[in-house]
Parts: structure tokens; sequence; C-alpha cells
């Protein structure tokens, strides 16, 4: 990620369609057909992804939610987006002042 955590955030584009699929979260993306399954511990850093104000705050209220090491986190966190984003499945915004 070439921006900090903390200036950046996580979005949703309109052409992602999600569903949940018993403990998992499915993305598709409409344009190229591509989808993505979320596992139930994907799905929780998903959550936090799209209602925290930047990355940065998610992955700290991640760390705080599983007790686990943050720069461990923030090293998932960016491969995850890594993924989604190569895809067209996440999209990534500078945050608004």
């Amino acid at each position: 990620m070439s921006l900090a955590r903390a200036e950046v955030r996580a979005v949703k584009p309109e052409k992602v369609v999600l569903r949940m699929v018993g403990n998992e979260t499915v993305l598709l993306n409409t344009d190229t057909g591509r989808y993505f399954a979320l596992n139930d511990v994907g799905t929780q850093v998903w959550a936090r992804l799209m209602s925290e104000a930047s990355v940065q705050a998610a992955c700290d209220a991640l760390c705080r939610e599983f007790d686990a090491d943050l720069r461990e986190i923030e090293m998932d966190v960016d491969q995850l987006l890594a993924r989604l984003d190569a895809e067209g499945l996440v999209e990534i915004r500078r945050v608004e002042p």
C-alpha cells in the first residue's frame, strides 16, 4: 500500500455484489464475473474495513477484537486488500478530511 493506512479507507465498488452463504461472504464483480469467498474471519475483517474511517482504524479494531499482534494484522489486511483490489472487488480511497 503506497499511502499510510491512516490516510486510506476501503470502499465496496457499486459493481460488486455481496452475499452471505452460510458463514462465508461471497463478493462478485459483476463486470468481470470474478468472485471471492471470505471465511468467517475474512467476513469480520471485511465488516471492519467497511465500517471504520480508515484501514488503520480497522486494523486497530481487529487487533483489540482478536487480541492479536498489530503488525501481523496489518500485514494480513494489506495482503487481503491487495488481492481484492487486483480482482476489482474493493477500492482504496484517500480519507476525506
